[in-house]
């Protein structure tokens, strides 16, 4: 494994993402797993390949700023995903992508505020086809939308907060919350 990080280094010194794989349900994959006929790496194994993978980003000169992310410069981050870390905006574009974004809404007592969507593609790729081809709605997709609840856009900017070295700020805490959340009461258990 260090060989084939020292080469992908090499070649591509900027950026790097290292994933763990994610086996998912209904796959090949899956299937293999459940049936013993594919083993996954013991958790020790994953565990040491991931300090592996740190190491030789620090030894090429990279930081990480993100679980999976490495960049040699702040500048050679990936932009794209930081949306998705820090609560931004994002449009997801093919089959079964997700997409976050705010719309403006009006109240009973015509008061307006901005709401979080979250949108939903269909996954099957024929399907979607079918559905961005449609003459009825050209170019959507979407499987399903849900509006998050101010306590769902807070767990959702906590968690994927905390993959990054710069976590989850109590600015970002009271913007979602219209003030009502930060850094002091999100973590009290009430």
């Amino acid at each position: 494994m260090e060989s084939e990080l020292s080469t992908l280094l090499t070649i591509s010194n900027a950026h790097m993402s290292v994933y763990q794989l994610t086996v998912e349900y209904g796959t090949k994959l899956f299937s293999l797993i459940e049936s013993q006929a594919a083993n996954l790496p013991p958790s020790d194994t994953m565990a040491d390949m991931y300090e592996t993978v740190l190491a030789k980003a620090v030894q090429f000169g990279m930081h990480r700023y993100e679980v999976s992310n490495y960049a040699r410069s702040v500048d050679k981050e990936g932009v794209h995903n930081k949306h998705y870390w820090s609560g931004s905006s994002y449009l997801g574009i093919g089959p079964g992508s997700h997409s976050r974004y705010f719309c403006s809404d009006t109240d009973n007592d015509h008061h307006h505020y901005h709401r979080r969507v979250a949108a939903f593609n269909t996954r099957d790729p024929n399907s979607y086809l079918t559905m961005v081809n449609s003459p009825a709605a050209p170019g959507l997709a979407v499987a399903k939308y849900e509006y998050c609840s101010v306590p769902e856009y807070i767990n959702e900017l906590v968690v994927l907060g905390l993959r990054t070295v710069a976590g989850v700020s109590d600015r970002q805490l009271q913007l979602a919350s219209n003030g009502s959340a930060s850094l002091s009461n999100v973590f009290i258990n009430k």
